[in-house]
């Protein structure tokens, strides 16, 4: 494994960027050796590669978020009072009668923090204030936890919709549907772009639903808490001041999510998998899978010369005293798990095999989990496909 990572991580491949040159590097020695340790390629035409379009889309949103309080209900537009992020998904309605405010909308049981305990939001819509999250959550793991907030209600919990402050809508987009035209968060700025610059990146479909994660401005929550047991201008103070936060019900509240987006892509780029396959060994277990997988590429290389013993605009984090290297080698992001993957695959093919079949992919950075799953999708649809062969010859040969 040593040998693998000083090969992969080397200052030969700069830095694995995507749609580099050394990102292909990687894949070609990767699939060298899962060719020689005889693994079963799953990527296209009977290879281990598996070509991955990166759509650059535009996005024009005509998205409402309409508010019912009692017998008064305000419809707000996308830029005015909420913001939808730039990746919506398809067009759709969805009506939400239970919406539960969260306080701060965060767990974070190291911290002894629980905004959820004991609280079933499955179906709700989760509303929760707070940019900056509750005293003594300084740490940079706690910031992760505070930005991925709407994923965490909508994904592990089931909430159908969130809405928080305008710093965590920014962190709603979807992985493989985030990106700006740098490939970062979502955003929500409304701010004119170039005609041919994408709003955001994505692998996936832009008709997919996509849980509403929305953020709001004052007039909005002031709406949206004109009925609730406690003032949104004391919440707010509460939220500035990281203080703690109620959480309740509110009650006679319904919100309409009308996303409405249009779509343009106006850049596609092409990227490379390395996916491959071990047969199962059971012959109960062997036409399920468990996939591993690990993104292969890094940050690459800074363009930009030395301005004062510094690098303007580096791609990832400098250590201090290393500022004339310009190339970020990714040993640990993702170079540990890349060659983990490989070891993995030499194992189980060289070893007793699993009793499942083990899918092994190795994506682009933040786009692994997808890939996994839509392999999954299609090596079951395949799957499918194998067994409805079988039973076919085999009804014909009962007939003859």
């Amino acid at each position: 494994m040593k040998e693998w990572l000083t090969y992969i991580a080397s200052d030969e491949l700069e830095g694995r960027a995507v749609f580099s040159e050394g990102l292909g590097l990687a894949a070609g020695y990767i699939q060298g050796h899962l060719q020689s340790w005889g693994v079963k390629p799953a990527g296209d035409h009977g290879t281990y590669i598996q070509t991955v379009r990166v759509l650059g889309v535009k996005a024009t949103s005509q998205s409402t978020v309409t508010v019912r309080v009692g017998g008064e209900s305000r419809t707000f537009k996308d830029g005015e009072g909420i913001t939808f992020p730039r990746r919506a998904g398809g067009k759709r309605s969805l009506v939400v009668d239970d919406v539960e405010f969260a306080g701060y909308g965060l767990d974070a049981p190291g911290a002894e923090h629980l905004d959820f305990q004991g609280r079933k939001v499955e179906g709700a819509a989760v509303v929760f204030l707070g940019a900056n999250g509750p005293k003594g959550l300084d740490d940079p793991g706690y910031r992760l936890l505070l930005s991925s907030r709407p994923r965490y209600a909508t994904d592990q919990l089931g909430a159908l919709a969130t809405i928080g402050p305008p710093s965590a809508a920014a962190a709603g987009g979807r992985a493989g549907g985030a990106g700006g035209p740098t490939g970062g968060a979502t955003g929500t700025a409304r701010s004119p772009a170039a005609p041919n610059v994408p709003d955001f990146t994505t692998t996936q479909r832009l008709d997919s639903p996509v849980a509403p994660t929305v953020s709001g401005t004052d007039a909005f929550f002031e709406f949206l808490f004109s009925k609730a047991p406690v003032d949104y201008d004391e919440l707010k103070r509460r939220a500035g001041d990281q203080a703690s936060l109620p959480e309740f019900r509110l009650e006679g509240v319904t919100l309409t999510f009308n996303i409405n987006v249009d779509y343009t892509v106006v850049r596609t780029q092409l990227t490379q998998n390395v996916v491959a396959l071990i047969e199962g060994s059971d012959p109960q277990l062997k036409s399920s899978y468990v996939a591993f997988g690990a993104h292969y590429d890094h940050l690459g290389y800074a363009e930009s010369e030395l301005a004062d013993g510094r690098r303007p605009s580096p791609p990832g984090k400098v250590t201090p005293g290393t500022d004339a290297d310009r190339i970020w080698n990714g040993a640990d992001d993702d170079g540990s798990g890349t060659v983990g993957l490989m070891a993995l695959a030499r194992a189980f093919a060289q070893g007793p095999r699993p009793k499942r079949i083990a899918a092994l992919c190795l994506a682009r950075r933040r786009r692994a989990r997808i890939v996994r799953l839509a392999l999954l999708r299609g090596l079951s649809d395949r799957a499918a496909r194998q067994d409805r062969g079988a039973a076919e010859h085999r009804h014909d040969r009962a007939k003859s």
